[in-house]
């Protein structure tokens, strides 16, 4: 199996390379689709982001390359790790459930999808009113 399925808009990342050790499958955006498919046009390489100076023939850590983009940008103390974080909360901020959070970044224990939980209460918001308008309604009838 191909890391990253063009057909299926999905990216396998094998155990060996996990951070639980165990295989998982990322679902890859549409615009990261067209990147990689803009990529694999214009490259004769097998890989995504190939390094001829490096003995797998493939980028392996981006740390010289994120260190650039860092200080182009001008940020500080931006991690790699910290784009996971921001992409889950934007997923919780947007609505997504606690689920969907913690299948989309691997999380084997529900509470380590529980931070992002607390960043979107429309949710909630959406719930209580529901619950206030129909006791409402009820105590209506009954008058």
């Amino acid at each position: 199996m191909l890391p990253i399925s063009f057909a299926d808009q999905k990216w396998y990342i094998p155990k060996i390379k996990s951070k639980n050790k165990e295989s998982y499958t990322v679902i890859l955006a549409n615009v990261a689709m067209k990147i990689l498919e803009k990529r694999k046009r214009e490259s004769n390489s097998e890989w995504v982001f190939p390094s001829e100076g490096s003995s797998t023939g493939h980028l392996r850590e981006p740390k010289k390359a994120w260190r650039r983009i860092c200080q182009k940008a001008e940020l500080k103390d931006l991690r790699i790790h910290d784009l996971r974080r921001t992409h889950a909360s934007w997923m919780a901020i947007s609505g997504a459930s606690q689920y969907v959070i913690g299948k989309a970044l691997n999380h084997k224990d529900s509470r380590s999808t529980e931070i992002y939980a607390k960043l979107n209460f429309d949710p909630v918001r959406e719930f209580v009113e529901k619950a206030i308008n129909e006791i409402i309604t009820i105590a209506e009838k009954k008058n």
